[in-house]
Formats: C-alpha cells, sequence, structure tokens
C-alpha cells in the first residue's frame, strides 16, 4: 500500500474483486474524505458471509443503515450493554469462558493440533460476544466436532 500511495497519491479507489475500496493512506486524506463524504461511508456493506450469520434477516447494530434507527441502537447499547455497571455485571461470565478457554487449550495441546489454538480463541470471543447481546451461550462448534 505504501508503494501504491507514493505512486498514485494518497486517495485510492481499488477493485479487489466485486469490492471496491476506497484507501486513504494519509491523515489529511483520511481526515478529508471523513469531512466531505461522511454519510457515503457510513453505512456498511452487507457481504453474504454476514447475511448467513444474522440469519433471521435482521441487521443489527453493525450492519444497520445508518440513519435514526441507527443512532437510537448505537445509544441504547451504549447506555445499556457498554456502561460500567454493565460490564462489571459480565465479570462472572468472562472469567467463565477464559478458564474454558484455557482448559480446552491445555486438553487439546499438542504440537499436531496447534493450528486449532486460534478457532479456541475464536470460538470464546464469539460466546462472550454472543452472551453480551443474546444472553444465552450460543455453541461455536468447530470442524469436525
Amino acid at each position: 500500500m505504501r508503494d501504491l500511495a507514493r505512486r498514485l497519491g494518497p486517495l485510492m479507489l481499488l477493485r479487489l474483486g466485486e469490492l471496491r475500496v476506497v484507501v486513504a493512506s494519509s491523515a489529511d486524506a483520511a481526515r478529508e474524505v471523513m469531512r466531505t463524504h461522511d454519510l457515503a461511508f457510513a453505512t456498511r456493506p452487507l457481504s453474504p458471509t454476514a447475511m448467513a450469520l444474522l440469519g433471521d434477516g435482521s441487521l443489527g447494530l453493525v450492519f444497520a443503515p445508518y440513519g435514526d434507527g441507527w443512532r437510537q441502537l448505537r445509544r441504547l447499547c451504549t447506555a445499556e450493554l457498554l456502561s460500567a455497571r454493565r460490564v462489571r455485571s459480565f465479570r462472572v461470565v468472562r472469567e467463565d469462558e477464559v478458564r474454558r478457554l484455557l482448559r480446552s487449550v491445555a486438553a487439546k495441546a499438542s504440537p499436531v493440533r496447534q493450528q486449532k489454538q486460534q478457532a479456541l480463541v475464536d470460538r470464546s470471543s464469539s460466546r462472550r460476544l454472543s452472551h453480551l447481546l443474546l444472553a444465552p451461550t450460543v455453541r461455536v462448534p468447530l470442524q469436525g466436532e
């Protein structure tokens, strides 16, 4: 990217397959883009993978189009899910997930299975996030389980 920026300048439009990506490779270019075109970049594109993960057709906070509804969701999340009191209330859940993760890593630690360690960490993170957002723990199976 650095070499492209030197050759083409601090603002580039790249095509990555079907996806067009705007790259602002300097702080000044990023500031200018966000000052003049912030609404154009405020909504995240919904990929087929994201649609499959969401399943029920709802867009949630991450993929909801920018607007009044998104601002209300953000305000609700900030006040209800991300407040210091709420984060403290999930301490037991976080500690339980870390214990579970460490037991899994210890039980499966062998030179042959090292590549699965990242999957264990990913699964643990998914459980914590799902518990925060959905309350019940969602089981995310590893391939072959």
